[in-house]
Order: C-alpha cells, then structure tokens, then sequence
C-alpha cells in the first residue's frame, strides 16, 4: 500500500496539493475524492480515517485540499464555492490520467461544505462520477454564511469594505472573506441541481449537528430523484468527534463505496 503527497493544477494555474492512497500499482482499482469542509483541510477527520479506511478496502483514495486551503496555492480569504467545485473537476481529471484507476468507477466523498461540492460535482459530470456519500452536507451554503452575519447592517458594511471576518468561536480566531465570497455563495446551491444528479446518493448527519440543518438536508432528500438513502446517526455532531458516530460513518460510506463502485 502506498500514500504518497501529489500536486496538479486547477483551472487558474493554482497548485492543488494532496494525499493519494494507493493499494498496489499492479492493477487497476475503483477509486474516490473526498473533500474537506469549510475552514478545513485534507487532514479532516473525516477525510482522513475515510481515505485510509478506502485504501485498506481495495481503493484509490484522493484527499486534496482545495484551492486557497491547507498547502494549495491561494490564501483562503480568496476562496469561493464555485470554485471548489471546479478543483474537484482537475483532482478528477488528475485520477483519470493514474494507470491504475478504474475508469469507470470513480466516486465522490464530502463534509459539509464538501458535501455541498461534490452533490453538484455529480450532477456537473453524471458520465463520470458513479456515487457520491455526502457528509452533513452543505445543500444551502448561502443560508449558513447568513447565520454568521445575521444583521443586515454587517452585510452591508462587507458590501461597503469589500470585505468581512467570520468569527469561530471554537477556535477563537478570525476569519477573514473577501466580498466575492459572499456572492459566490448566493448563486451556487446544491439544492439548485438536485433534479440533475443521476447517481446513487448515501447522505449522513449527526443528530447533534448544529452547523448544518438536518430539515434541509432532509428537504434535499426527499427531492432527489436518484437511487438514495439517509443515515442519521443518533449523538453524532458536524465533526463526527464521537467515536461511536466517526465509526459508524466511516462504515456506512465504505459499504456504499463496495456496493456502488466495486
């Protein structure tokens, strides 16, 4: 089994860096790109125990960060939805060219905003992408940026100053986003392309998960046509920090991978 550190280029020249889990260059394997979620890196939990719990499994694994996040070219104050949905498209292009990929059986995997991502990754590329497990995923991006403003004064002082700073109360810091983030997430909605994923979906959210609402989450549920299923796991917060709930998660989505990909 090999891990080793990658790199390719987005659409804007950028430098994308990632972990590629491979089980033996000696055949080819289904494989998977999971994506970090916002304020995060490829060394998320959930991406992380996922890639390494894959390999194991019999598949090539992709765990990348995103451009303007972790060690990929940008600053994260530059960041915007669109675009993190545009590096999933190279990082898939990236597997593609790997002799030792199944061309055939490729799938997507997320966390909250990277959930969001790779829902519209799917629906962007349903010749290519064969199932996606979205974690707590991010369907309205725009309704959670909203949650850490609330006043319409603060949106328009962003609008004023062409820029804004998020504050993260478990981390105690700031962050700072320019003010085409915000518009960004107005028109990029996973709820907007639900009629056009064509894929199996495996959704999963914790009981205790305040960062995402589980109501429209299950909203995107019941609207998506595709092949589905819906894991809620009692306890379990929007980081899966319980053992019980990052178990039982991790085992959900490889069994969904065996069954869809495999």
């Amino acid at each position: 089994m090999v891990e080793k550190k990658i790199s390719f280029k987005n659409n804007k020249g950028q430098k994308l860096i990632g972990i590629i889990h491979i089980p033996d260059k000696n055949k080819k394997y289904p494989a998977v790109i999971i994506c970090h979620g916002f304020k995060q890196t490829k060394e998320q939990i959930i991406p992380l125990v996922l890639s390494r719990n894959l390999s194991v499994n019999g598949f090539v694994v992709l765990r990348f960060d995103f451009a303007n996040w972790g060690e990929s070219d940008g600053h994260y104050s530059d960041m915007t939805f669109s675009q993190e949905i545009k590096d999933v498209d190279y990082a898939t292009k990236y597997l593609l060219k790997q002799k030792f990929v199944a061309k055939k059986k490729i799938g997507l995997a997320g966390l909250s905003l990277g959930g969001g991502v790779t829902l519209i990754a799917s629906a962007n590329n349903p010749e290519i992408v064969k199932t996606v497990v979205a974690f707590s995923p991010a369907v309205d991006f725009y309704k959670i940026i909203t949650k850490y403003f609330g006043k319409k004064d603060q949106i328009a002082k962003w609008k004023k100053g062409g820029y804004a700073y998020i504050y993260d109360q478990g981390r105690d810091i700031y962050w700072k986003f320019n003010l085409p983030f915000y518009y960004d997430s107005q028109k990029t909605k996973a709820l907007d392309y639900v009629d056009k994923i064509k894929c199996p979906v495996l959704m999963i959210q914790g009981t205790k998960d305040n960062a995402v609402s589980i109501s429209d989450n299950k909203k995107f549920y019941n609207l998506l046509k595709a092949p589905k299923k819906i894991l809620l796991i009692k306890g379990g917060d929007h980081q899966y920090r319980q053992i019980n709930a990052l178990n039982k998660a991790i085992i959900e989505a490889t069994n969904w991978f065996k069954k869809h990909l495999v």
